[in-house]
């Protein structure tokens, strides 16, 4: 009787074993399915955009899309930065960016400048990504390359936390992402003058639309919802009134480059306005995959 009882749990066991053996090489399909699925993804991509860059439109003097690249950014952003300064270039290599907390601190339009030697001030109103960065990146805030705050930004803080950071009124470049109210708060620091502004755009609206998200600070917004930041007409008409101009805007129509009137020269592309370098929303663009993008001490600085 105990032999048997002993041959039932053996194949009970073999049994088990077998199941789990089977569990395993599902989930290794699922992923080298997922891993050549993004890699299909990822040629799409990279179709799409050449087939886009065909256009005579990117051809034409100044345009700054046919220089996209993205090391550490969400998309084309770092190539449109490298091509700007290249044309302007830099005084004191400051940049100064809110809203940097995505991919753990390293998805966004300054990481790739620190990594080239720059010092940075970033302000990220997620504790948990603040802290993060806090971790991966305590080599740049001990060495007093990178100021890091953790604060939400409104109209009504904003020049205290620059203060806070000892921010120069004139710096190299400025980015604006939080999802909100940028528009509002671009005019709040209008008396600073980087030479540089990235800034995210509404791209869900046309070229022609003039259109700011009002400014109520109380109001919590919706997550995934249209109603963020203004329009691209109208971030143009905030530059031109306080002193700069609309040069570009990446592909996937996630954000819009400005430069300071006294730079631009004929460096750029004509006129410059929303209806010229409107770029719609093409979120697909923007690459989900690939290597681990870590800024660490062991990475060097770039040259």
């Amino acid at each position: 009787m105990l032999a048997k009882i002993k041959a039932a749990v053996r194949r009970q066991l073999n049994l088990l074993d077998e199941v789990r053996q089977s569990n395993r090489s599902m989930q290794q399909l699922c992923a080298s399915l997922e891993n050549v699925d993004q890699q299909s993804l990822q040629i799409q991509r990279e179709s799409l955009i050449h087939l886009l860059l065909q256009n005579k439109r990117y051809a034409e003097f100044g345009r700054l899309n046919s220089y996209e690249f993205n090391v550490f950014s969400q998309s084309g952003q770092d190539g449109i930065i490298h091509e700007i300064l290249r044309r302007i270039g830099t005084t004191n290599k400051l940049c100064v960016e809110f809203g940097v907390g995505a991919g753990g601190g390293f998805e966004n339009n300054s990481t790739y400048l620190l990594a080239q030697g720059w010092k940075g001030c970033w302000i990220e109103a997620d504790g948990v990504a603040v802290e993060r960065i806090k971790q991966q990146m305590e080599f740049l805030i001990s060495a007093g390359r990178l100021k890091l705050l953790l604060s939400t930004v409104t109209v009504a803080n904003i020049a205290g936390l620059f203060k806070q950071l000892e921010i120069p009124k004139e710096f190299d470049l400025l980015s604006i992402d939080i999802d909100s109210f940028e528009f509002w708060v671009w005019r709040a620091l209008s008396s600073y003058r980087p030479r540089v502004i990235v800034v995210e755009y509404n791209s869900f609206l046309p070229a022609s639309a003039d259109w700011v998200l009002p400014y109520e600070p109380n109001v919590v917004l919706k997550a995934g919802s249209i109603e963020f930041g203004a329009s691209l007409k109208a971030f143009a008409r905030l530059g031109e009134e306080i002193g700069y101009r609309l040069v570009g805007c990446d592909l996937t129509g996630s954000d819009a480059f400005f430069v300071r009137d006294d730079l631009v020269g004929k460096k750029f592309c004509e006129p410059f306005t929303a209806e010229n370098h409107y770029e719609p929303m093409r979120y697909h663009l923007i690459k989900r995959w690939g290597y681990s993008r870590i800024l660490s001490s062991r990475f060097g600085t770039i040259g």
